[in-house]
């Protein structure tokens, strides 16, 4: 990622992060790749919860959510 429109340190982990969140199976490989803190993955399910409940609530006129 060296153009630049690369990603800084702290968005790729908030992305590996809540990928982890929302597919605890299949975010482990990009928790790892980036090398996400153990620290921070622990909590990647609650941060990912608050995200949806965010999108939702804001985008709930706009899109049918299932």
């Amino acid at each position: 990622m060296a153009d630049e429109h690369s990603l800084d340190g702290q968005r790729i982990y908030n992305l590996a992060c809540w990928a982890l969140g929302a597919e605890p199976g299949r975010g482990q490989s990009a928790a790892r790749f980036v090398g996400l803190p153990v620290e921070r993955a622990e909590r990647c399910g609650a941060e990912y919860a608050r995200l949806e409940e965010g999108m939702r609530a804001r985008f709930k006129k706009y899109i049918s959510f299932r």
